[in-house]
């Protein structure tokens, strides 16, 4: 009980892949055992994701895991608006707030 309250353990719960990802996942991998092949993560790309797997630079191979984390990468977003910039940046760099932590230093 006591290893499931750390701040270790609720993190990696939230960034687990859930059980919908997973059933995704052995589906693609199919008699490949526990990785993802390249030429089945570029088939996942072109059909399921409408993405062209060209210029695709990755492993041999992924595991759930890896998967999951290029699943949810800031550049595999469904929606962009998450990026959208909604305040004024017209202003001089002088005007911003700009918070950086003790050991960064700001030139």
């Amino acid at each position: 009980k006591q290893e499931e309250d750390s701040s270790v353990w609720k993190v990696d719960k939230r960034t687990a892949p859930g059980p919908e990802l997973e059933a995704v996942f052995n589906n693609l991998v199919k008699n490949n055992g526990l990785h993802l092949s390249l030429d089945d993560f570029q088939r996942f790309l072109e059909q399921e994701q409408g993405e062209s797997a060209d210029a695709l630079q990755c492993p041999q191979a992924f595991s759930l895991h890896q998967f999951s984390n290029f699943l949810r990468d800031v550049d595999n977003l469904w929606t962009y608006s998450t990026r959208d910039v909604w305040q004024d940046m017209d202003q001089p760099l002088h005007h911003y707030f700009i918070e950086s932590s003790h050991n960064t230093y700001l030139v």
